[in-house]
């Protein structure tokens, strides 16, 4: 009887929710864009200081190299971490809408461009910038985190 009890208990705590095929496919991808950033974030900030900036396509999501998959999972973790902790465009930003990121004693400016807050445009400051900073190892642990979520 005891035997009987425990198979149906097993049989119950197995079923679940079925899961989509595309949910599980989207959430490897997204595992797989983080671990790249995680990884390899280097060759990005090196694109940048070799070319002066970086630009998101502005139609999309289109990635045609592995710095631009990088750029475009750092923008997208940056806008969610400004989301999450609650620092408004409007209150810390200029009115162009930047924000920086201090990697190594250099200072990278993520800016829009088309005004609709999504971080599209990366740049070398010159010098120390008047938008809010935020240290590399704080955004980078916060996509760390993000990572082991999924």
């Amino acid at each position: 009887m005891e035997k009987l009890q425990t198979k149906e208990k097993v049989r119950e705590e197995m079923k679940f929710a079925p899961v989509a095929v595309e949910d599980v496919k989207k959430s490897e991808n997204e595992k797989a864009s983080l671990n790249t950033v995680i990884t390899d974030f280097n060759q990005f900030f090196n694109f940048v200081n070799l070319n002066g900036s970086w630009y998101r396509w502005v139609s999309g999501e289109y990635q045609i190299s592995k710095v631009d998959s990088i750029g475009e999972t750092i923008c997208k973790y940056l806008s969610m971490f400004c989301e999450e902790n609650g620092i408004s465009h409007e209150r810390f930003l200029s009115i162009n809408h930047m924000i920086t990121v201090s990697h190594r004693g250099v200072y990278y400016l993520f800016r829009t461009i088309d005004g609709n807050g999504d971080y599209a445009a990366v740049s070398i400051a010159e010098s120390r910038p008047k938008s809010r900073i935020i240290p590399w190892n704080t955004l980078s642990g916060f996509i760390q985190r993000k990572f082991e979520e999924i």
